[in-house]
């Protein structure tokens, strides 16, 4: 390992149930998924970019945009009950990865990321000295992971979805685009009710995962402009 103190891992499994091929469906030209990899390239915050997939296609695909796919992700973790905490211990543990210090996920479908949001991501986690970061956007409902906009404009879980007394205000989610880990904090598990998570607001405020053809229609609308 070189004097980078972060890794990069982008799951990209073959089995996409909505959208078909969705990881390198085409996206003005280009695979999706070489969007993540030129961003992270560009950050230059890491000592490797390995995409973790079953799909020869799509590791041809990665290698071709400048990330690495040391092997192929055994078949019991590319199906869709395949967890992304599963992938990312299994990536540590195939690869050695357990000395880095940050662990970044980038998830394939995320166009509107930009470097910027890595690096200033990766000040934030170092800065509020916390094990866990999620990129998220602000919303008007509330999910299985939501954070309020705290003071010194921290986004933050630590607090109870009841006293919020049904305010719609400052309210942010998971956007689907990233998170980062502590790495040592992580192989230790950290607390699991998300109270050392903080959330990281995209440069592109409207960047969401791409789930359904709406969504990505939406991403391409927002890409345009």
């Amino acid at each position: 390992m070189n004097n980078k103190k972060s890794i990069c891992i982008i799951p990209a499994r073959s089995g996409s149930k909505r959208i078909k091929n969705k990881n390198i469906i085409n996206f003005f030209g280009k695979p999706i998924i070489s969007y993540a990899i030129k961003e992270a390239i560009k950050s230059r915050l890491f000592d490797k970019i390995i995409v973790s997939t079953d799909c020869k296609k799509i590791s041809k695909i990665s290698i071709k945009y400048g990330a690495e796919v040391p092997s192929l992700r055994p078949k019991k973790l590319a199906k869709s009950s395949s967890t992304i905490n599963e992938v990312m211990k299994f990536c540590v543990k195939k690869y050695n990865l357990e000395n880095y210090k940050y662990l970044f996920c980038i998830f394939p479908s995320s166009p509107l990321l930009v470097s910027l949001d890595l690096i200033k991501a990766h000040k934030k986690i170092m800065k509020q000295k916390v094990a866990h970061l999620i990129s998220v956007r602000e919303s008007t409902e509330f999910k299985q992971k939501t954070f309020l906009k705290k003071k010194g404009n921290i986004l933050i879980k630590n607090f109870n979805i009841r006293n919020l007394n049904n305010t719609s205000k400052n309210i942010f989610v998971d956007n689907g685009n990233f998170f980062i880990l502590n790495m040592q904090r992580y192989l230790k598990g950290f607390n699991k009710d998300f109270k050392d998570t903080i959330g990281y607001e995209m440069v592109n405020k409207k960047a969401n995962d791409i789930n359904t053809p709406d969504d990505l229609n939406f991403l391409k609308s927002i890409y345009k402009r």
